[in-house]
């Protein structure tokens, strides 16, 4: 009898001591997405718990603070400094914890019973340990189950990384178009206020009219009304940006590089784009996770049909009889609830999430395919202003100062020329803006930067192996064929029309007007 009482005495024991040894990392499965974000985005991500790496963090998010930050210096410092991010990563620890708990057994149940008589003769005393056994043949299903969700809890957490650097990156890009359009519109109010001025004197003297004066007044105050709202419009986003690196109100001296960067030489080509999109998007490796769950979960449903069985031992005393010692066993009788409710629950559950996911690919594909093609078309409208209107203007401007300095052409004209020509240059840096941000969102689309794209053998993909195909290039520089006008404008513009040709490269041989007003009267 001893014997059987030692033996259940250390089977408990036993459980007790393995189901004891478990314990939470710390890291909660931070390595792995670190990995993850520094494969997709270049960028390097720190969760700080009080180490002391954290200090080192601090030191280097003041280094990139004290330069003028780039777009990937902005990325970075958000992903080391943003508190939202730093308590999504906890997210981490709380999955970790559900792993060690699901691997825990349940706790024994001590039951004590004393038994008092009625009349005369001694008391009657029970004691009982049991242990659920159904708990313990189900251990190792419950520990694969909440591994798939400590996966997914992976993804998840990289994918809100991955979104934050990549709102970081397009915040950053309108910011910086915004500002060299500000400097713009500093140059207009400028020259504004010297024609408002002028127009001032000139009216003084009789030369112009009161409506010419109010012209070049309501010109000043139009265009100093668009400073302040830029001027507010760049305020807004400035915060909205040190919102997103986690930056306080002392630390709001940082700056930005003040130039737009130009556009890449060549665009990634679409199929490797979407191919790459369906491989590398975490929220889809999230979804294809909580299908592997749901599949865990039926499985584990399925023992539903089996009832609770708890086993333990069992002993009674009293003072005019021998010890009773024995097992227990209690088993439920599954008659009402077999389970059959939860297990259609979890199989309809994995259907909808089969067909979710079968959406969620095809609507990354299709995002894929609108981003890239406005991608492309921000980069045509690019290449069209630097190339064919931004010269003409140009030219126009250079033609307006020779007639003003001939006295053909008021200086309202030129100036006139001069606005127009700011004017289409802030709508190339419009489009230039809505380029970058445009490249950010097909970033994010693709789950990853364009410049980490890989071939299929892993390694990195060279620029000359990003070609725009055939069709794609047409669309970008062959569009539809021009009128002949507007054709020989773009491809033969150096043949000037005879009096500009003229004007332009035989200059000391003014044309009979310009010769005659040039020797009857001052220029200006």
């Amino acid at each position: 009898m001893k014997y059987h009482v030692w033996t259940a005495v250390r089977a408990f024991a036993g459980l007790f001591i393995v189901s004891s040894c478990a314990s939470v990392p710390l890291d909660g499965g931070f390595r792995g997405v670190q990995e993850q974000v520094e494969t997709r985005s270049g960028a390097h991500i720190h969760w700080i718990q009080g180490k002391p790496e954290d200090r080192e963090v601090v030191e280097q998010i003041q280094s990139m603070l004290s330069k003028k930050l780039s777009a990937d210096e902005a990325v970075q410092v958000a992903l080391l400094n943003n508190p939202s991010l730093q308590a999504t990563f906890e997210d981490l620890g709380i999955a970790q914890a559900d792993l060690v708990q699901a691997g825990l057994l349940k706790n024994p149940v001590f039951a004590a019973r004393v038994r008092f008589p009625a009349q005369e003769g001694s008391n009657n005393t029970e004691f009982s340990v049991e242990q659920n056994f159904l708990d313990i043949i189900l251990l190792p299903a419950r520990k694969k189950l909440a591994s798939e969700k400590f996966k997914q809890a992976g993804f998840n957490v990289g994918s809100a990384v991955l979104n934050l650097a990549l709102e970081v990156r397009s915040t950053y890009y309108t910011l910086q178009g915004d500002h060299q359009l500000l400097s713009m519109q500093r140059t207009v109010v400028q020259a504004a206020e010297s024609a408002s001025e002028l127009a001032e004197h000139q009216h003084m003297a009789g030369n112009i009219s009161i409506l010419d004066l109010s012209n070049q007044r309501a010109a000043f105050h139009e265009a100093k009304v668009r400073l302040m709202q830029s001027e507010a419009g760049i305020v807004a986003k400035r915060e909205r940006l040190s919102s997103l690196m986690g930056l306080a109100e002392p630390d709001n001296i940082w700056k930005i590089k003040a130039v737009l960067p130009e556009l890449p030489h060549q665009e990634p080509p679409s199929g490797a784009l979407e191919d790459r999109a369906i491989s590398q998007r975490l929220d889809l490796a999230a979804a294809r996770q909580q299908t592997q769950i749901l599949q865990r979960a039926l499985s584990l449903a399925r023992f539903g049909v089996v009832s609770p069985v708890t086993l333990g031992m069992n002993t009674e005393r009293e003072a005019d009889r021998p010890n009773l010692l024995g097992p227990t066993v209690e088993i439920g009788i599954p008659i009402f609830d077999r389970g059959q409710a939860a297990s259609a629950r979890i199989q309809s559950q994995l259907r909808q999430s089969k067909k979710q996911l079968e959406a969620m690919e095809r609507q990354v594909r299709s995002e894929v395919r609108i981003h890239r093609s406005q991608l492309l078309a921000a980069r045509a409208r690019v290449e069209y202003y630097r190339d064919n209107i931004i010269p003409l203007h140009e030219q126009v401007v250079h033609l307006s100062q020779r007639h003003y300095n001939y006295m053909l052409k008021g200086v309202y004209a030129l100036l006139q020329a001069k606005r127009n020509e700011i004017d289409v240059r802030s709508q190339y840096i419009e489009a230039l803006t809505d380029y970058w941000v445009a490249q950010s969102e097909l970033e994010r689309a693709v789950g990853g930067r364009l410049s980490t794209l890989t071939r299929d053998d892993g390694t990195p993909m060279k620029n000359d192996e990003s070609e725009i195909p055939p069709e794609e290039h047409h669309m970008q520089h062959d569009e539809p064929e021009k009128p002949p006008e507007e054709h020989h404008m773009q491809h033969d513009e150096p043949k000037k029309p005879p009096e500009e040709h003229h004007m332009q490269h035989d200059e000391p041989e003014k044309p009979p007007e310009e010769h005659h007003h040039h020797q009857g009267g001052k220029p200006r």
